[in-house]
């Protein structure tokens, strides 16, 4: 007994031994304020990649750009010498990622064209790098597991956005503004009322000119920009409409601009006034406090993880179903998932009442809005849930729901039936 206790005593007073003076065994490889730097040394001097490399770690995530002159081949393709970096890149965020101290969840590779303005992304869940490390899942799972998209950078596409809106403006037709720049079915009462003058007033108004006097912009997620524009309105009016204009020749207009890029398309959602500006941007502070970066890094959350990979693997088993190939030939199928988490307590995945949530999948046809869902692709959709569910062993969930584009709801099922054998 009196060696046991002994033994105890010696444990005690020799851990604070080690974690002071011989403290550099349990010192990290990577301390994550070393990290940026880490990685473009590794870039340079054991990968030889020259390009310009760019490092962000936001919340749990860790983002990492690489520019590249020519990142896609003629038929939008990734290049040969391209696909060789990321992939060194890929091993260099492995080596960080697993020495380091800093807290992370997920990495974010991407490849950037500046000359095009399109991105090549990679997301990829560090404990499914652990495990593959560690030899508990293969190769390809892992890679199946990682999620791959192609996106326009929205700061390139946001300005010819922006751009493209003054010029349909100053073409003095108030239908092309509106159906040109803003997503289908946009009324003309969800416009901003002060815009909406603008518009009105179009069709009194002959060689209309906008000069741009301040442009700025922020990143507000992954896809979606804000831009803030100061422009001089001049024009000429028309002699019978001259005392019925909103607004003189030679006014400033002031707007803050909502651009989001889905489906590689930039859209203008809204335009804001100062005043209707809804409060989630008024926290980005005033125009001029605005940094110009166009590398935005998402604190990506599980259940997004999630939901992102399921749309990818449906997406991939629908390009490998003949039958659902055949018929659909009226128009391929986009699909959009969501988490609609009903009571979340924190930022984590930890839910205090699973059953409210909500996992939904939105499924349009794209070219013909009336073409039909094939079963098939709803087979598909419900075992791809089950399957990814299962293999994260997440069922913080109450039921899965099928949607169409209108919001009709084509199947419902609750987790204990899909889930019955898992």
């Amino acid at each position: 007994m009196k060696n046991k206790i002994r033994f105890i005593i010696l444990i005690a007073l020799f851990i604070p031994v080690l974690t002071t003076s011989c403290g550099k065994l349990f010192t990290p490889t990577y301390p994550r304020d070393q990290i940026p730097e880490a990685i473009q040394h590794l870039c340079k001097q054991e990968y030889s990649i020259k390009e310009k490399v760019e490092v962000k770690i936001t919340g749990k995530t860790l983002g990492v750009r690489v520019h590249f002159d020519e990142l896609l081949t003629i038929d939008l393709k990734l290049q040969e010498k391209a696909l060789d970096k990321l992939q060194n890149l890929l091993r260099i965020l492995r080596r960080i990622c697993l020495s380091t101290d800093a807290d992370l969840d997920f990495f974010v590779i991407v490849g950037y064209e500046k000359k095009l303005g399109f991105e090549i992304v990679f997301y990829g869940y560090l404990d499914d790098l652990r495990r593959a490390r560690a030899g508990w899942m293969s190769p390809d799972d892992y890679f199946q597991r990682l999620i791959k998209t192609m996106r326009m950078n929205t700061l390139r596409w946001g300005e010819s956005r922006i751009n493209k809106l003054i010029s349909n403006i100053q073409s003095g037709d108030m239908i092309k503004v509106i159906v040109n720049n803003f997503p289908p079915g946009t009324k003309l009462s969800d416009l901003s009322p002060e815009f909406l003058k603008i518009l009105i007033d179009l069709g009194k108004k002959n060689y209309i000119r906008w000069q741009t006097i301040d442009s700025r912009s922020v990143p507000t997620g992954s896809q979606k920009r804000l831009y803030y524009i100061e422009a001089k309105e001049h024009f000429t009016p028309k002699i019978k409409d001259a005392g019925n204009l909103q607004y003189p020749s030679d006014t400033i207009h002031k707007f803050y601009i909502l651009v989001s890029v889905d489906d590689l398309n930039p859209i203008i959602q809204n335009i804001y006034t100062l005043e209707t500006l809804p409060r989630q941007f008024r926290r980005l502070g005033a125009p001029e406090m605005w940094k110009e970066d166009d590398f935005y890094v998402e604190d990506f959350l599980f259940h997004q993880f999630l939901s992102t990979q399921i749309v990818q693997r449906i997406q991939s088993g629908m390009n490998k179903d003949r039958q659902i190939e055949d018929q659909g030939k009226k128009g391929l199928f986009s699909l959009k998932g969501d988490f609609v988490v009903q009571d979340r307590i924190t930022s984590e995945t930890q839910l205090s009442d699973p059953s409210e949530n909500i996992y939904k999948i939105t499924i349009t046809p794209i070219k013909d809005s009336t073409a039909p869902i094939p079963q098939n692709l709803i087979d598909l959709a419900l075992k791809t849930v089950k399957d990814v569910c299962n293999k994260y062993h997440f069922y913080d969930l109450g039921n899965i729901q099928l949607l169409d584009n209108k919001g009709n709801i084509l199947l419902a099922i609750d987790k204990p039936t899909l889930f019955s054998n898992h």
